[in-house]
């Protein structure tokens, strides 16, 4: 719900048990009707009326609330329903931050005077770190296409690493060049950060890791590199890397695999 927030997206749930008037018309056929604990009729386990699923409609009707979109209850209207929804003519509210970089959730709340007007919208708003749009737009390239816009032209390799003694590693290599900058052509040294993320051949997921060091430049050229070790068993993965180069804020994303 927070990233939906976070990013303007509005939630629908569809076909959600009508939690103000009893189980939708299919969710005993879906779900069935459970016993109540402790509840019997004749000394046998009586049936309590409430579908199973109730928490999970509740929950999906308050993100739905909470993001500005609904919930629709009924299954046989959801088609013209969310094109009723899509016909809806918006408005554009847009408002400052009066804290700068102030990153805690803040409630909305929009009245109107109009007799009849039923007012949908996201009920709070949140301002993500950059660390996190970027650990966002890393996390989502392990399962959405490749990044089409590339800044810094990077590039990444990533090879078996054997130390003398010790068990295997990947070793992670990268190559980017940053903008031209008046006065720093032939700084042989740049800060650069890096977040990285792998996805198994199963869909396990790595934690992110974080690593910021110094690139180094490419001989006479206007790229940089840099190079270092993790500490993951060589395997066959899919990489989703952010490179930022530290004095401009520049982010490229890089999606890559590894194979042994």
């Amino acid at each position: 719900m927070a990233k939906a927030q976070e990013k303007n997206v509005a939630l629908v749930s569809v076909n959600a048990e009508a939690v103000d008037r009893d189980t939708n018309p299919s969710a005993e056929k879906k779900w069935g009707v459970r016993a109540m604990p402790g509840v019997t009729r004749d000394r046998l386990p009586a049936s309590s009326g409430l579908s199973a699923r109730l928490p999970v409609g509740q929950t999906m009707a308050t993100l739905a609330l909470q993001t500005g979109g609904e919930a629709i209850l009924t299954p046989l209207q959801v088609e013209s329903r969310l094109r009723e929804v899509q016909a809806n003519e918006p408005y554009l509210l847009t408002f400052r931050d009066p804290f700068p970089d102030d990153h805690r959730h803040h409630r909305i709340e929009i009245m109107t005077t109009r007799q009849g007007v039923v007012l949908q919208y996201r009920r709070g708003y949140r301002t993500p770190t950059e660390e996190e749009e970027v650990l966002d737009g890393l996390m989502v390239r392990l399962v959405g296409p490749a990044p089409v816009v590339n800044p810094l032209s990077a590039t990444v390799a990533i090879t078996s690493n054997m130390p003398p003694g010790e068990a295997p590693m990947l070793h992670i290599t990268a190559r980017y060049e940053p903008p031209q900058e008046r006065g720093v052509e032939t700084r042989q040294e740049r800060s650069v950060g890096i977040l990285v993320a792998a996805q198994d051949e199963d869909g396990n997921r790595s934690d992110p890791a974080k690593w910021e060091g110094t690139g180094h430049r490419i001989g006479t050229t206007t790229a940089f590199a840099f190079d270092f070790d993790l500490k993951i068993p060589p395997k066959a993965y899919k990489w989703s890397v952010a490179i930022r180069d530290t004095p401009t804020g520049l982010v490229s994303y890089v999606v890559t695999e590894s194979r042994f």
